[in-house]
């Protein structure tokens, strides 16, 4: 392969995993699951540690069939779509029994002789501990790799040459481009949800409730595709 062939398909790379990180299962798998109250370094960290997951998947697979000839048996990627199917619906569920559980109500004041108002508010909200859940980010990003058509994406441009090291260079590039797609997801979803926690909380479940609502139906709708295939 000419040189000039090489380098123009290395950057391409980077491009094309920036898009790919932004598929509407990994979009909405990382909302639904990033802690509404975790502030935007955390969330910037989840979606990182999604990304770790998701790139080492790639390169591990990239490595397999470059580097010792082993063929991944094409089943592997369905079933793991179809687990991300699965692992989307609960993701959903996940968020309506979190709006549940929050014993929304509202409440009444008045400040400084001013006009009675009301808000929406949640004792169980202000009592609870924040919990980082990083380590599932990692290994949701493992299985969002190994599914569908993640590592064919990846892979297809490495058949024009013969050799592993540029395969695993062309990987890295594409993981980069999946680094830094996350790093902005993290920090807009970040800004999102620490706006919405300055409005009210109910302005907040509606928008976590239509990201729940999202996740079970393309979920639904990847167990389906999986299943008719």
């Amino acid at each position: 392969m000419e040189s000039s062939n090489i380098i123009f398909i290395l950057l391409l790379a980077f491009p094309i995993g920036m898009v790919h990180a932004l598929d509407a299962d990994h979009v909405v798998a990382v909302t639904g699951l990033v802690n509404r109250k975790s502030g935007i370094t955390n969330s910037v960290v989840f979606c990182l540690n999604w990304a770790i997951g998701h790139s080492f998947t790639l390169l591990a697979i990239g490595a397999a069939i470059f580097l010792f000839s082993l063929s991944i048996p094409a089943s592997m990627a369905s079933y793991a779509e179809f687990t991300v199917g699965a692992l989307l619906i609960v993701i959903g569920i996940g968020v309506a029994r979190d709006i549940a559980k929050k014993d929304l109500h509202l409440h009444f004041h008045q400040h400084d002789n001013k006009p009675e108002h009301a808000h929406w508010h949640s004792h169980k909200d202000c009592s609870r501990k924040e919990h980082s859940h990083q380590h599932r980010a990692v290994m949701i990003g493992v299985l969002h790799g190994a599914a569908g058509y993640a590592p064919l994406i990846a892979v297809i441009p490495l058949t024009a040459t013969d050799s592993p090291w540029f395969a695993l260079l062309y990987l890295l590039i594409f993981g980069a481009g999946v680094f830094v797609s996350m790093l902005f997801v993290g920090g807009l979803l970040g800004i999102i949800f620490k706006q919405l926690s300055h409005k009210s909380d109910r302005i907040m479940n509606i928008f976590r409730g239509v990201i729940g609502i999202v996740s079970v139906a393309l979920g639904s709708v990847l167990m389906f595709n999986v299943v008719t295939a």
